[in-house]
């Protein structure tokens, strides 16, 4: 038996001292953790995990709160070295370094991480594999041009943004979209083994000018043909909503306001928009608003161009959880592994960070999954995370911190429980 220490170097242990100001939580080394994943970590001697968490550990004073648990997690750090230090070599040190779920081999399944630093032109896309000799999932890096950008574009500003785009109505997300909003530049790349080069580049797209800092853009299923084969651009504080079909390279509007979208204004500079399964039907053709700090949240669908209401809420947020936090983000995960993204991840990166998985029955959300952090791994107010398919659905999630360097893919665990990991 030992005296956990937080500084953890054991000096009491090795009978070094009699203890310093790196013993007591949180101590010289500002520990405020004491969990599975923490350092030291709540695990028992012989590395079984023992569901305690102690979380948010104050300064000594007459009284004090922490969070306390003794719950399983269910989710698992599943690739390889579970939480780690940057992936294949990206160190993940700058704030702006960010990443998608890309489908590299046209399989059908957003299988691939292109992870990006923009300003400094890095592109690089890793490969998920198993690993022969362990059974162990791992990244292999497939696409590395370091400063170089990608298929000619250099990737040089600090504005630049990406994300996977089905541009050939296949059903599979293998190209790449990249744009350069409060500039105008729109660029789209095929991939031929490996090979990128532009199928489109324009000043702005479809006849949206993409000239303001704030526009964003997402892939979107617009005609409920399982393809994620249009643009959907918005520009949150001026109200602006547009959606862009291909055709043959030519892309024009299908909808077009510049008073938001199904009633909803975007008038805020804090809004927020993505393509969400509400359904359950492997169809990303509804889209989900919300406007974080202000509680309101709601979903649309598309009835050939118009957009009506199917959950709202106008200061409450969703499930039983507030979005009364600016700070709070969203996006469509595929939680029971079915192959439709028809829950909803929620976390909010802040001090005590929170994650939240809502599941839907016929319009009603209720919690899957509460926790601390991303899904328990990541405590930081870094803290990203994205969908990613290893093999089926969106059953993974990649959980980062830019800027701070951490990483991990996280699953549920075999037993399939939903029990809360608080």
């Amino acid at each position: 038996m030992a005296l956990v220490q937080a500084d953890n170097r054991k000096n009491m242990e090795a009978n070094q001292n009699r203890g310093d100001d790196g013993d007591p939580y949180p101590g010289s080394s500002r520990n405020t953790s004491f969990t599975p994943t923490s350092n030291p970590s709540s695990k028992a001697y012989s590395n079984k995990d023992t569901f305690v968490s102690i979380r948010g550990i104050p300064n000594p004073a007459q009284t004090i709160r922490v969070k306390v648990g003794i719950a399983p997690n269910p989710f698992l750090a599943n690739f390889g070295k579970g939480l780690q230090d940057g992936i294949e070599g990206f160190d993940l040190k700058d704030p702006l370094d960010d990443m998608f779920a890309f489908d590299y081999d046209h399989s059908g399944r957003l299988n691939h991480l292109a992870i990006y630093r923009p300003g400094q032109g890095t592109f690089m896309i890793l490969s998920s594999i198993v690993d022969d000799v362990n059974s162990d999932k791992i990244f292999k890096k497939i696409y590395d041009r370091p400063g170089q950008g990608i298929g000619g574009y250099d990737f040089r500003n600090s504005a630049d943004r990406a994300f996977a785009f089905d541009y050939g109505h296949t059903g599979r997300r293998d190209h790449i979209a990249i744009y350069r909003p409060g500039q105008g530049v729109f660029v789209i790349l095929e991939n031929v083994n490996g090979v990128f080069s532009k199928v489109f580049d324009g000043v702005g797209i479809g006849g949206y000018d993409f000239r303001n800092g704030a526009d964003r853009a997402f892939a979107f299923d617009f005609d409920h043909s399982g393809n994620c084969d249009h643009i959907a651009v918005y520009r949150p504080g001026a109200g602006a909503f547009v959606i862009l079909k291909n055709d043959g390279g030519n892309f024009r509007k299908v909808y077009e306001s510049l008073e938001g979208i199904g009633g909803y204004n975007f008038k805020a500079t804090g809004d927020r928009a993505f393509a969400y399964d509400y359904q359950g039907a492997g169809r990303l053709d509804h889209i989900a608003v919300y406007r974080p700090g202000a509680g309101i949240f709601i979903i649309l669908k598309n009835d050939n161009g118009v957009f009506t209401r199917v959950f709202q809420n106008g200061s409450g947020g969703i499930g039983g959880y507030d979005f009364g936090n600016p700070e709070d983000r969203a996006f469509a995960f595929d939680y029971s592994s079915s192959g439709a993204a028809d829950h909803i991840a929620v976390y909010r990166p802040v001090s005590f960070p929170i994650f939240v998985i809502l599941k839907n029955d016929n319009g009603v959300f209720t919690k899957a999954f509460e926790g601390w952090g991303l899904g328990d791994y990541i405590e930081s107010t870094a803290s990203r995370a994205i969908a990613f398919n290893y093999a089926s659905g969106f059953g993974n999630m990649i959980i980062y911190a830019p800027g701070e360097g951490k990483f991990a893919v996280i699953s549920k665990k075999a037993n399939g429980t939903f029990d809360p990991g608080n």
